[in-house]
């Protein structure tokens, strides 16, 4: 578990940086968080103005890109929410954790749905509504990203401060 945690997150930090490096060129006045900013477009009108300023053909590779990093991020993400529940001996910590170790995986497919419509967008068959899916797919995946992301950091904490008080 623990070689499949390290290279897991090995993985989320070759992305993160491949994803970055991507992204170089996709700030403008228009997207000034670079892609994120077509993630949360929350028109067509928004999005067409950002394909304007940058390369479509970059924000495409761009978020082709990104369907490894969210393999890469789910996966870490569910190896450490599994990793935690192995410390845990209340069966209602293991359910909270299976909880959260399934809700990583719900944070990744909004990932996919928010991909799949900004794809759409950019492949020129975009409107209101695919520009709607992307930007609510996004703030759901970011909040629930979030969330897993505050529970990991939690219940390190609190499974260190135990040990520490055990010994």
């Amino acid at each position: 578990m623990t070689k499949k945690l390290i290279l897991s997150a090995l993985l989320v930090l070759i992305m993160f940086f491949i994803m970055r490096w991507l992204g170089l060129g996709l700030k403008s006045e228009f997207s000034p968080a670079g892609i994120v900013s077509f993630e949360l477009a929350k028109d067509y009108e928004k999005a067409t103005q950002i394909m304007n300023a940058v390369s479509v053909a970059a924000l495409t590779r761009n978020t082709i890109v990104d369907f490894f990093f969210i393999i890469a991020y789910t996966t870490f993400f569910f190896l450490c929410c599994k990793a935690l529940m192995s410390y845990y001996h209340s069966l209602n910590l293991r359910k909270l954790g299976y909880f959260f170790m399934k809700l990583s995986i719900v944070g990744g497919v909004f990932d996919v749905i928010e991909n799949t419509s900004m794809l759409i967008t950019l492949d020129g068959n975009g409107n209101d509504i695919t520009t709607s899916v992307s930007y609510w797919a996004a703030i759901i995946k970011f909040s629930v990203l979030a969330i897993v992301g505050v529970y990991i950091l939690i219940a390190t904490i609190a499974i260190a401060v135990a040990a520490k008080v055990k010994k």
